[in-house]
């Protein structure tokens, strides 16, 4: 039965006293002047004393580890606990030097708590003090009591093996007590397990910054460290480039001296998030401080562009005082490092930023994989991002919560959009990982599936909690455009545009969808001077979809509308070719031979050596008055080396939705960009 500690802590109990002879017992029952107990009785012996624990006359006893009658402690424990009792009650032991051998045994019987005996009624009263002290100190946690008395006498008797079994046990019961990991990481250190006492003791900092002070403590006494000084920190996790964004010039002046002490070589600093983006947008940084409330730009949208476009990743620490209910989903969503009070202290400044740079630069062992596993994807290795997966699945520290979701990101960059459908379904029920971020990626799998009306379902539901995600936004304006809905689409992107019209990654959207609607001076504008290349290659990708979903006239006119852009300038200019035969595989789709070897003839002006020698072998077939077989695949070409040329075979066909494997020789919408000579296979 579970003990109330409060009633030690208040003084509600009825305690007994046994001592090993009648001077014994009166300095024992002297101990307990002043403390305050409801009552306190002396005995002479444990079976004196039993009948009154049985009935709940009697709470705690107070005793030596002998009665007068020579009865010993332990054995006592065996027998009491032995019976049926319906009430807690507890037992504490004053002992002697040459007694303190007993106290493993004492403790496996249910021991509470052990108290020097020094002789003196004084200082067993301020022992009984102390423990009253520790009592309200572990949050109503019993068992946190006879832990922290045994576990000082393991260190007293340097008993590690010992202790870390002790420490093992009670973090299975206790697992969010970072107190007792940092006593286990003590205890592996002196038991000789040297990296796994530095490998627990970086989880804890990253997890629990609040312990700084008795990490540092762990640092110095036990490593033999000293705690690494602010000037140092930088230098000590690499870190250079420091950028600040907040209103106050006095904030701005403050963190940017706090940064120069931690070693930053380089902070900028800026009022407005409009030029921090420009610096943000293009080069290196480390670390990024901002107000949430930005004149112009707000927090929200400066965040965005970061976690979105930026081409780095870094930890984010914003400074808010309260966030509305749409804003805290964009903070979840986007997993800021840590969110200050607009006037945090130096102090916790400094904190903060210790933190961050833990989290980001020493992450524990699972953490760490993980990163690794979006890194190796962001680069297309998916073979050494599923490597890494198999070792996370092996570490004891992971958040078996998340093993779906990874998963579902490897699946998803391996194109097995079913398998991460499903893995991703079940994610929602047990993951910890935010649901939104689950449902976006969910989206993005529909998407590719071809499930568009299941990607609007969804993503309407996502913008009811979270109306300012410019990637919800852009995600339902693509699923809006691929179903042909293009006033929808229109409508959701001017949405996101009015949230944040510089976003580089919704401004390329709105294009796609102005250039599906004719609108080329609409879609310049949302350009400005960005690179046209990614946009027009997605429009011609999205013309092809057209056709395969039977809108063949809004493809050829989207098709159309791509050529009249890039002809005679400098947009995207490789991409011509693969627009043209298009056009002409299009026109040939509806019967209209000559308008269809019209386009031929404009694409074998070019060198592309695999689209001239498809337009050529089409042309061939119409003037041998042969009608070439006309198949509308989607294929899974690679594009992270679109100009590096592929050997035969590299290049595998697969019909959208299904995966089935297709004819190489079949007729096809060329997609991406394809430099490859006869990457696809031989044109029938």
């Amino acid at each position: 039965m579970i003990f109330n500690l409060k009633l030690i802590e208040n003084g509600y109990l009825r305690v007994g006293v046994i001592g090993s002879s009648e001077s014994k017992k009166v300095q024992m029952l002297s101990a307990f002047d002043g403390l305050k107990f409801q009552e306190v009785r002396g005995f002479s012996s444990f079976e004196e004393v039993e009948p009154f624990l049985l009935q709940g006359k009697i709470h705690w006893v107070f005793s030596t580890f002998k009665d007068e009658s020579g009865a010993f402690l332990c054995d006592f424990l065996d027998e009491i606990y032995s019976q049926p009792i319906g009430h807690p009650m507890v037992f504490s032991a004053l002992v002697q030097v040459n007694e303190t051998h007993f106290l493993p045994d004492a403790f496996a019987r249910g021991l509470f708590s052990w108290h020097p005996d020094k002789g003196v009624a004084e200082y067993s009263r301020q022992s009984l003090w102390r423990l009253k002290r520790k009592v309200g100190q572990v949050n109503g946690l019993a068992a946190m009591i006879p832990y922290m008395f045994y576990r000082s006498y393991l260190k007293q008797k340097s008993m590690w093996d010992e202790l870390v079994d002790l420490c093992e046990q009670m973090i299975r019961c206790y697992r969010y007590e970072d107190v007792i990991k940092l006593h286990l990481v003590e205890a592996y250190i002196r038991a000789g397990h040297g990296k796994k006492g530095k490998s627990l003791l970086r989880e804890i900092e990253y997890f629990e910054p609040s312990l700084a002070g008795q990490i540092a403590e762990v640092r110095r006494n036990v490593l033999g460290e000293e705690p690494s000084k602010t000037e140092s920190l930088a230098q000590r996790y690499q870190v250079k480039h420091a950028v600040i964004v907040q209103s106050s010039l006095d904030q701005r002046n403050s963190h940017r001296e706090m940064l120069q002490e931690f070693g930053f070589e380089r902070v900028d600093c800026f009022e407005s998030g409009e030029d921090a983006w420009r610096v943000l947008a293009k080069e290196k940084v480390d670390l990024l401080l901002m107000d949430w409330k930005l004149e112009g730009l707000h927090g929200s949208c400066l965040l965005q562009r970061v976690k979105i476009s930026s081409a780095w990743d870094f930890p984010v620490i914003v400074y808010a005082d309260r966030f509305r209910e749409q804003e805290s989903q964009i903070i979840n969503q986007y997993s800021v490092a840590q969110v200050l009070p607009t006037k945090a202290s130096r102090h916790l400044s400094s904190m903060g930023i210790s933190w961050c740079l833990v989290q980001s630069k020493e992450p524990t062992e699972a953490l760490g994989i993980e990163s690794k596993i979006f890194e190796r994807l962001g680069k297309k290795d998916i073979a050494r991002a599923y490597r890494y997966f198999e070792k996370y699945l092996k570490v004891s520290s992971r958040d078996p919560s998340k093993e779906k979701y990874l998963k579902a990101q490897i699946d998803l960059a391996e194109r097995n959009y079913l398998d991460a459908k499903y893995l991703l379904m079940e994610a929602n029920f047990d993951s910890k990982v935010n649901s939104i971020k689950i449902d976006t990626l969910m989206a993005r799998c529909l998407l590719e599936l071809g499930d568009f009306q299941g990607v609007l379902n969804l993503l309407k539901r996502i913008k009811k909690k979270s109306p300012q995600s410019i990637l919800v936004l852009g995600i339902l304006a693509k699923a809006y455009a691929r179903l042909g809905d293009l006033e929808n689409a229109a409508q959701v992107v001017d949405e996101a545009l009015a949230i944040d019209r510089g976003h580089p990654w919704i401004r390329h959207t709105a294009a796609k969808v102005h250039l599906a609607l004719d609108e080329m001076k609409a879609a310049k504008s949302d350009m400005e001077d960005e690179d046209w290349e990614p946009v027009t290659k997605d429009s011609n990708n999205l013309a092809s979809v057209y056709f395969e979903n039977k809108m063949q006239e809004r493809g050829i006119n989207l098709f159309k509308t791509l050529i009249d852009l890039i002809h005679g300038s400098k947009i995207a200019a490789s991409l011509e070719p693969v627009l043209l035969y298009n056009l002409a595989l299009s026109y040939s789709f509806q019967g209209d031979r000559e308008l269809a070897k019209k386009h031929l003839e404009k694409c074998l002006v070019f060198k592309n050596s695999l689209v001239v020698e498809l337009a050529r072998e089409m042309k061939q077939a119409f003037e041998d008055e042969k009608s070439p077989d006309l198949f509308f695949y989607t294929f899974a070409i690679e594009d992270e080396h679109p100009y590096q040329e592929l050997e035969e075979g590299q290049v595998t066909g697969e019909i959208l939705n299904t995966g089935t494997e297709i004819d190489l020789d079949d007729r096809v919408f060329l997609r991406g960009l394809v430099h490859a000579p006869r990457a696809l296979g031989k044109a029938s």
